[in-house]
């Protein structure tokens, strides 16, 4: 059986693409304690998690290998329209009133 490295809660959730709520429940489910997200997952903790959780594992590494094609970038050069200048009414008048 090949040897697991021990990983911690918080970095099993990204992992399994799950919240760290939900893995923190399905071991509370299974009988293991004192959990929380710097919890050091031990080898039976994983095989839980991993019958848990397999399938989750597994469709976020088929969707990590998936390539996506994003094509060419086009540059689109749009002619910029000089809006003509309002029309000044007849020019302003200065009007002086005197009482």
């Amino acid at each position: 059986m090949s040897e697991v490295k021990a990983v911690r809660l918080s970095k099993a959730a990204g992992i399994y693409n799950v919240s760290s709520d939900h893995i923190m429940a399905a071991l509370k489910s299974k009988g293991f304690s004192d959990l929380n997200p710097n919890t050091k997952l031990t080898p039976e903790m994983i095989t839980v998690l991993d019958k848990e959780f397999g399938s989750d594992k597994s469709i976020k590494q088929q969707a990590d290998n998936t390539k996506l094609d994003k094509g060419l970038k086009e540059t689109i050069e749009v002619p910029q329209v000089v809006a003509p200048a309002p029309k000044k009414k007849e020019e302003e008048k200065d009007v002086l009133i005197k009482s």
